[in-house]
């Protein structure tokens, strides 16, 4: 196997960021996209099969400098639905680290986190052909399967595949949050019919101005 540790030092910038991880799972046998242009909070579509059984990951890449809160999160898990797919995964990878509470409502939402923390593990696992913890999220189980080919990580694929996601208790913070970047993104769309409406009047007002200067120049 390619050697598969997570660094990506020579990134600088969210593209190249983006592309690296795009080679990081395809060298793990992921089938893997990036969306680009307008993309609506998804950044990669990934997926992965095994034993007739796929499964799809919706991914937002964050290259940052700082610590991460809620935003990527809202964003990736409102990307997906706009895809209209709720059978996927909303994945986050970033170079740097969530913060507590943002960790904390990722779980609530079902999206899975990558940070350094979990970067951690998957050199480690790449150093040492096993895995130091074993009971982790969908995307880090098959990372880390394909590494290591620990046959641990198939119960969490298998699991992962039987689900039917039902939580109640976060069902209508997620709906608000979808219904909140739907607004959103409408609001942005007559932003920019209004914008391409003031550029015609301006272009108007400057022909008329001409008009009237060069009337001017005429007369007088």
């Amino acid at each position: 196997m390619k050697k598969v540790i997570f660094e990506p030092r020579y990134c600088e910038t969210g593209i190249d960021f983006e592309q690296y991880v795009v080679k990081f799972l395809e060298i793990l046998h992921f089938n893997a996209t990036r969306v680009g242009g307008n993309d609506g909070g998804v950044d990669i579509i990934a997926t992965y099969s095994k034993d007739n059984r796929e499964f799809k990951f919706y991914i937002q890449c964050k290259f940052w400098n700082n610590t991460l809160g809620n935003g990527p999160i809202q964003e990736v898990y409102a990307g997906m639905h706009l895809y209209n797919d709720k059978n996927a995964h909303p994945v986050v990878i970033t170079n740097n680290l969530f913060s507590f509470n943002a960790r904390k409502y990722a779980t609530e939402l079902g999206v899975e986190i990558i940070d350094k923390r979990e970067v951690t593990l998957i050199n480690r696992a790449y150093q040492n052909s096993k895995a130091d913890i074993y009971n982790v999220p969908l995307l880090m189980s098959i990372i880390l399967s394909e590494i290591t080919k620990e046959a641990e990580f198939d119960k969490n694929l298998e699991q992962a595949y039987l689900s039917v996601e039902s939580d109640s208790k976060s069902e209508a913070q997620k709906l608000q949050i979808v219904t909140e970047f739907d607004r959103a993104k409408g609001l942005i769309d007559d932003y920019e019919i209004l914008q391409l409406k003031a550029t015609e009047k301006l272009k108007e007002a400057l022909e008329a101005k001409k008009i009237a200067v060069i009337k001017g120049l005429e007369y007088g």
